[in-house]
């Protein structure tokens, strides 16, 4: 039997703005690094989503207390915030780029000529 490998999923990752309207989105900067923390505390490995298709559907075998973490939308912080604390607590985390999200040049969104410089970073 397999063992669950836990998944934490985020949007945003950053300083929490009143005035924008999907602001419940946004963990706060501290509070993601704190979770880092914890998790690297307790001795926690991040998995890539191809690392964890390839247990679930072929047997391979995972580090103990595996876990994935992904971001959705795509949002600029992720880079700008989140990147760095991944890589100070040598976590990976995948990242699902909106399209919807590219090109509007809003401070929370990327610009597309940021979504290379993103998949070169190796995020995971």
């Amino acid at each position: 039997m397999k063992n669950n490998v836990p998944c934490l999923m985020y949007h945003s990752v950053g300083i929490v703005n009143p005035k924008w309207h999907w602001n419940y989105l946004t963990c706060p900067y501290q509070v993601f690094e704190n979770q880092l923390s914890i998790l690297k505390k307790l001795s926690y490995r991040t998995v890539s989503l191809t690392e964890l298709y390839n247990y679930m559907m072929h047997g391979k075998k995972l580090p103990k207390k595996s876990i994935v973490i992904t971001f959705d939308d795509g949002y600029l912080d992720n880079w700008v915030f989140a990147y760095p604390l991944l890589k100070k607590y040598e976590f990976c985390a995948t990242v699902f780029v909106n399209p919807d999200f590219v090109e509007k040049r809003n401070i929370v969104r990327k610009r597309l000529d940021q979504v290379d410089d993103i998949s070169d970073l190796h995020i995971c």
